[in-house]
This record gives structure tokens, sequence and C-alpha cells, in this order.
């Protein structure tokens, strides 16, 4: 990686993180289109996003980064303050689309990294992406990775399941893996969970159990 490239990718950062909060037209319309709608489908649901998280968007910063070249485009991996991933998929210089996150489509480096995995490793893959859900505050894509039977039993909507990560949750979470047990597919791993704002905060402890589906798929539950 050359001082260009950081250069460029510092800046895509920082014009992004602009145009979130004072033209989140643009900042839309900048998404990868498949993305997009899939992610959010319309204006207004990214809008509100944007809305509601537009003091931290504000504060911001790139702290960690790296750097992937494809035959047909480069991409630009970027996590800020609180852990939140922001992909830039530059095609020619200046010309760019964007994802916020490394699991609502399936990513090439993800995928890639995954398939050389043992199951251990893929079961924990899979709890950050579970993790990143939580911390885009897409609950939805959280709710539909939930077991089925754990699911109907303690979460019939997805309202209940939101208003239950709000209470017991952290608004972003850092999650730390202190035991690992295998069960046939299934992953029993105790998590340490803690505030990523604000690391005053009493730590969470959570027992997460990973079920690996077939190709990348998964489910969660957890102790209640």
């Amino acid at each position: 990686m050359d001082f260009g490239d950081k250069e460029i990718m510092t800046f895509y950062f920082k014009q992004y993180i602009t145009e979130m909060i004072y033209d989140t037209q643009k900042a839309y319309e900048l998404l990868d289109e498949e993305y997009r709608n899939k992610r959010f489908g319309n204006y207004e649901k990214f809008a509100t996003y944007v809305k509601n998280n537009s003091e931290d968007i504000e504060k911001s910063l790139l702290l960690q980064y790296k750097i992937e070249t494809f035959d047909e485009y480069k991409e630009y991996i970027c996590k800020d303050t609180f852990g939140n991933c922001y992909i830039f998929k530059e095609t020619k210089p200046m010309e760019y689309t964007v994802l916020l996150d490394q699991y609502t489509l399936d990513d090439k480096i993800f995928l890639k990294q995954y398939s050389q995995k043992e199951d251990k490793s893929k079961a924990q893959m899979n709890l950050e992406k579970f993790k990143q859900m939580l911390n885009r505050q897409d609950y939805t894509s959280a709710y539909n990775v939930l077991n089925k039977d754990f699911k109907a039993k303690y979460f019939s909507t997805e309202n209940e399941f939101k208003n239950y990560i709000l209470n017991n949750l952290f608004e972003y979470n850092s999650f730390t893996y202190t035991e690992i047990a295998n069960g046939n597919k299934k992953y029993k791993i105790t998590t340490r969970i803690s505030d990523e704002k604000d690391n005053s905060k009493e730590n969470v402890v959570k027992r997460f159990t990973v079920e690996l589906l077939d190709d990348d798929k998964f489910s969660i539950s957890f102790d209640i």
C-alpha cells in the first residue's frame, strides 16, 4: 500500500461522512444499488438511520483500514471510531459506491477467509456479523438469523427482540470471546460484551450458540 492509496481512502471516508450529514440524498445514491435496495429499501429508511445517528457519524474517525484489489475494482475497507464498517468500491479514480457492512451482501473477502477457516473460527466470524447487525441497528437482519425455535419461544416479533437488545446491551457493542465449546456444528461461545462508547459501564456476559448451516449461513441463540 502506498501513501497515495491511504490519502484516497481517507478522502473518501471524510467525504462520505460529510455527505451523510449535509447531503443525505447524495449519500444514499452513492450506496451500492444492490446493497441499498436490500439493506434500506428506500431513502426514508436511510435518512432515518442517519438522523438517529447523526451525532456519532459527525464524531466518526477512520481508525482501521485495508485495501483489496480485484480485476474490476478496488475496495477500501474502513472501520471507524465505533467499529462500524465502510466499504468503498472504486471502479476508477473518484468514482465509487459504498457499503456500510460486510453481511448484507456476500462479501468476496469475507467468503474467501471464511472458506479457509475451521468451524470454530467460522462460528466466531458469524457472531461478529451478528454484532455488526446490532451496532448498525439493523434489527431486521439480526432477527432473521435467530434460531427458529429460540425466536418462537422468546421473541415472537421483531419489535420484542429490538426492545430486548435496547434494554440489555449497548448502543455500540464490543465482543470478547472467553470460552468456546463445540457440539456438532453448534458452538457455545461465552462472550464478554462491553460498551464501545463508555468503558466505565459494567460488562455484560452472555453465552451465544452459533449453529453453522449450509454455505456461509448460520443461526444464533443466546441465554436470556
